[in-house]
């Protein structure tokens, strides 16, 4: 048998020319993967831009009082006590305390000034500290003498000092009327 081998045969040779030229540039190749964030809002801290606080101009203490009389003239037989309904008021800016002072009390008269109950002669009571705007009620007692004349007329000063500042006072006139 015969054996073939197998032949091979060119094929003719084609040259091809190109009328333009191209050059490529390979281009480098950029892989990403963005993966989102989110933070949830629970967790979020906001920012805190810093703030400054003005501070304030310290106001110079103010003292002041206003002493009122609920009735400023009371009357009343020889051997009564007559009571007057009074009130501090600290007018002031800061606490303070005030000095409370009778005059003009005539001989054989009997003046008091009660605080939270506690009377004592009218001479100079100190009350505690008032606050600035607060209002201290009190009464000042007086007692008529068994021997005063009918129709008499008493006019007692009471004067209210400025612990914080002695040169704050105020003046109070009230009046007693003797009955006939």
């Amino acid at each position: 048998t015969p054996t073939r081998t197998p032949t091979w045969t060119p094929t003719p040779t084609r040259t091809f020319t190109p009328a333009t030229t191209w050059t490529t540039t390979p281009t480098p190749s950029v892989t990403s993967t963005l993966t989102p964030t989110v933070t949830p809002a629970a967790t979020q801290t906001p920012t805190t831009l810093p703030t400054s606080t003005p501070t304030p101009t310290p106001q110079p203490t103010r003292r002041g009082l206003v002493l009122q009389a609920v009735t400023p003239t009371q009357s009343g037989q020889a051997g009564a006590t007559v009571i007057f309904d009074l009130s501090l008021l600290n007018s002031g800016n800061a606490p303070d305390s005030y000095q409370l002072s009778v005059t003009g009390t005539p001989t054989n008269w009997s003046v008091e000034i009660c605080l939270d109950g506690n009377c004592r002669p009218a001479d100079s009571v100190t009350t505690g500290a008032v606050n600035s705007q607060d209002i201290l009620g009190f009464n000042m007692r007086v007692v008529i003498p068994s021997n005063a004349a009918a129709g008499q007329h008493v006019t007692l000063r009471l004067t209210g000092t400025s612990n914080g500042d002695p040169a704050v006072q105020q003046e109070l006139n009230l009046t007693v009327k003797v009955n006939s």
